[in-house]
C-alpha cells in the first residue's frame, strides 16, 4: 500500500523591521562597524548615527563621517549575518517603491559587512549605481531573485521586497573596470 504525505507549504519568513533595527543597533556590531571606518578612512574624527526612521536616514544615510579638514563621507551600511558570496541589491522595496539600489541616494560609500565573521566590502555609491544603470537589467535575467517577507510593526502592514544576488566576483570586476580605464582610441 502507498503511503501519500501532504506537506503544507513552506511559510515565508517574515521580517519583523523593528527587530531588523535592534539587530543593526547592537553595541558589539556599532563598534565593528566604527573600527572598519577607522581603518578605511584617514582622520576620522566624529561617527555620526542618523537616528531610525529620520528623513536622512531614510534617504539612504546610515552614517556620516566627519573628517579633520572638515570634510564629512556619507554612508549606507548593509549587514548580514552570513556570507553567501553575493551582493544582495535590493531593486523592489514594494510594489510601488524602488529598492535601494534603484535610487538616487545622496550617499558615497556603500559598506556591506558580514558579522561576526569580520568580512565587509568598500563600494564607491556613484560607481556601484553606474555599474547598476548598465549591468542591472542583465543580471535580473542572470542571478537568483530573493524575496524578502517584511512587516511592520508600528501598523502590521505586510510587503514583499525583491532582491538579486549579484555574485562578489561579478560586482568586484564591474566595479573595478569603471574605476581604471582609457580613453584612447
Amino acid at each position: 500500500m502507498a503511503v501519500s504525505y501532504i506537506v503544507p507549504p513552506r511559510q515565508p519568513k517574515i521580517h519583523g523591521l523593528s527587530a531588523e533595527m535592534n539587530r543593526s543597533m547592537r553595541p558589539e556590531l556599532l563598534a565593528w562597524w566604527d573600527a572598519i571606518y577607522h581603518k578605511t578612512f584617514a582622520n576620522i574624527v566624529r561617527i555620526e548615527r542618523m537616528p531610525t526612521g529620520t528623513a536622512i536616514q531614510k534617504s539612504g544615510i546610515d552614517v556620516i563621517l566627519h573628517r579633520e579638514n572638515g570634510t564629512q563621507i556619507a554612508i549606507d551600511e548593509k549587514t548580514r549575518d552570513k556570507d553567501y558570496g553575493d551582493l544582495l541589491l535590493e531593486f523592489e522595496s514594494t510594489a510601488e517603491l524602488p529598492g535601494w539600489i534603484e535610487k538616487d541616494a545622496p550617499i558615497d560609500w556603500l559598506f556591506y559587512g558580514v558579522y561576526p565573521q569580520g568580512e565587509y566590502w568598500a563600494l564607491p555609491w556613484p560607481i556601484l549605481k553606474s555599474v547598476w544603470l548598465e549591468q542591472g537589467e542583465a543580471w535580473l535575467s542572470r542571478y537568483h531573485i530573493k524575496q524578502a517577507h517584511n512587516k511592520s510593526p508600528q501598523s502590521g502592514m505586510q510587503w514583499v521586497s525583491r532582491s538579486v544576488a549579484v555574485p562578489w566576483n561579478v560586482i568586484l570586476s564591474e566595479v573595478g573596470r569603471k574605476m581604471v580605464g582609457s580613453l584612447k582610441g
